[in-house]
């Protein structure tokens, strides 16, 4: 059984985002 393309484009999507919101607080307050 695979993983139908559709749920690994909403994955990757969604990792996208979450990379978008970490650089954008590393840029508001760098460590």
């Amino acid at each position: 059984q695979s993983i139908p393309f559709s749920a690994f484009w909403l994955r990757s999507s969604v990792v996208s985002v979450l990379i978008s919101l970490i650089s954008d607080t590393w840029a508001i307050g760098p460590p």
